[in-house]
């Protein structure tokens, strides 16, 4: 190899190299300027090289310089492309996390630039959970406007607080409503889970509120939560002025039904059967009714009770519970009788019981169909 073509190959791997270090450089420090300088200071460096090798480099150099001369160049249209790249990612990170922000935690947020995210609408299997307090037309009737409005942005900012604690995304608030889901916009490995450790959590916490409302003179405040997965139609809905990142469909619905049902039956926490399967290691239940909503097929609900924790407290009343809902489908309403009596004895403010000893004493006195399936229809 001669000296002309030697010093070409230096110059050629002088230059490949610097334009690798100066982009790697880039990503790093994310400042232009500073590489244009040094794409500058390499061209020079690129002159002063080929000078050293002698006359037959300086004819190379005559021969490629203005080759050279675009280096800077290059750089410059590299950086600017990679920099208009990254500004389009951080503004639409930026959007979407400002988009989120009213609906999801901060651990969540952070989240978001990790996932493809959609806000203009699918249909996702969810976890929803639907919240309400129990008596609120009363409640809001009995206080003051100011009084009024104050206890309820105190329960709503305590209960998102939770929800939100549990990875959930906020839905809408409607009154005293509270709607979250599990599972948009964010994936979760346990969902179900999340939604029922936070269903608990809500609870308690209102436990822990009650006594200062009483102590300000507010009457008994209980909620009534409903849970359920399934599909549903998430994305932005609204107007052009105004929109929420919400939830719609039959699912969704039914997990208010089951929230509302909670009055009827004295429970806390309701969730259809398909739900218990992926959480009986974790927690208590027992089967409440089948329910029928509109035309639609029968559903078996239950109630949430407790973690496996509390299982030994609730031995004796399952074993005579369950007897008893068994001889209640079989008609043989004397011996159900007797066991739910017994049964609402080992469970302190049992409700479920009662509402079962009230139909039997209606069935006594007029006895059900033949076609008389045990369902509860809405």
């Amino acid at each position: 190899m001669d000296i002309e073509h030697g010093a070409a190959l230096l110059v050629f791997l002088y230059a490949l190299y610097g334009l690798v270090k100066l982009q790697n450089l880039y990503r790093r420090t994310k400042d232009l300027e500073f590489i244009i300088l040094l794409s500058i200071i390499l061209v020079v460096g690129l002159d002063a090289g080929i000078i050293l090798y002698g006359g037959s480099s300086i004819k190379l150099f005559s021969r490629f310089q203005y080759v050279l001369a675009l280096v800077p160049l290059l750089m410059f249209i590299i950086c600017r492309h990679l920099a208009g790249a990254r500004s389009q990612a951080v503004s639409a990170s930026v959007m979407l996390r400002n988009a989120f922000q009213s609906y999801l935690g901060s651990a969540s947020l952070d989240r978001l630039a990790e996932e493809q995210v959609t806000l203009s609408g699918e249909k996702k299997v969810l976890t929803v959970l639907h919240c309400n307090i129990k008596g609120f037309r009363f409640l809001s009737d009995k206080l003051g406007p100011q009084e009024f409005i104050h206890f309820l942005n105190t329960y709503l900012s305590d209960m998102s607080d939770i929800i939100l604690q549990y990875k959930g995304t906020l839905g809408k608030y409607v009154g005293d409503e509270i709607w979250a889901f599990w599972g948009a916009p964010l994936s979760e490995e346990n969902p179900i889970s999340l939604a029922s450790e936070a269903s608990f959590a809500l609870v308690k916490r209102l436990k822990q509120l009650r006594p200062v409302w009483e102590k300000k003179g507010l009457p008994r405040v209980e909620i009534q939560i409903g849970l359920n997965t399934g599909n549903v139609i998430v994305g932005n809905m609204g107007s052009n002025k105004r929109f929420d990142y919400s939830i719609v469909g039959y699912q969704a619905r039914l997990a208010k039904v089951l929230g509302r049902l909670n009055k009827v039956y004295g429970t806390k926490i309701l969730l259809p059967e398909s739900m218990v399967e992926s959480l009986k290691e974790r927690f208590i239940f027992r089967e409440v009714d089948w329910v029928a909503t509109g035309k639609k097929k029968p559903v078996r609900v239950y109630e949430l009770l407790d973690s496996m924790d509390g299982l030994s407290k609730y031995t004796k009343f399952f074993e005579v519970y369950t007897l008893a809902l068994a001889a209640y489908r079989k008609r043989e309403w004397l011996k159900a009788k007797s066991l739910f009596e017994e049964a609402s004895t080992l469970h302190k403010g049992e409700g479920v019981c009662k509402v079962y000893m009230d139909r039997i004493k209606g069935y006594i006195h007029s006895p059900p169909t033949k076609d008389w399936d045990g369902v509860m229809r809405l």
